[in-house]
């Protein structure tokens, strides 16, 4: 089993080749570019396929990863290449609702988890994706690419 370690440097070295990529044929502007990176970081360090176990992205994530933990085993339905990514999104998705849930109750009294106040977190984060259309599409694609380069490693390793 590939470390951690071996992973990131894999990840990066595969980045820095894309970036010259990027660069010769201009594929996606800077702004573009900069989200790629970003979400290809979080994808590498963070939010990637061994975030089922006590790894160093569980780790950083804190107690946010044990919902995940619990519910993944590791090297199963995380670790496939189309449906883990998709998986750890719906997971923080549900996460950002109930942390904008608690947030609302917490600035403005309300009742938490009442309905009006999932449907307002949820409104916020389907106006934002709406807006931002071409960034989700490049934020997705550097929190994919990364996790299947994961996934590839774990494979030929």
């Amino acid at each position: 089993m590939t470390s951690y370690i071996n992973h990131s440097i894999f990840n990066v070295v595969i980045l820095s080749l894309l970036f010259v990529f990027n660069q010769e044929y201009n594929i996606i502007d800077i702004n573009g570019s900069l989200v790629f990176f970003i979400f290809f970081m979080i994808g590498t360090f963070i939010v990637n396929p061994d975030m089922d176990t006590k790894s160093k992205s569980s780790n950083i994530l804190g107690i946010f990863s044990v919902p995940y933990r619990r519910f993944f085993r590791h090297r199963g339905m995380s670790h496939h290449w189309m449906y883990g990514i998709i998986t750890r999104i719906i997971y923080f998705t549900i996460l950002m609702i109930i942390l904008g849930s608690i947030i609302l109750f917490v600035l403005k009294g309300e009742q938490i988890f009442n309905n009006n106040n999932i449907y307002y977190v949820y409104d916020i984060i389907i106006q934002y994706l709406s807006d931002n259309k071409n960034n989700v599409i490049i934020a997705y694609n550097g929190l994919f690419i990364s996790n299947l380069l994961h996934i590839v490693l774990d494979k030929i390793t």
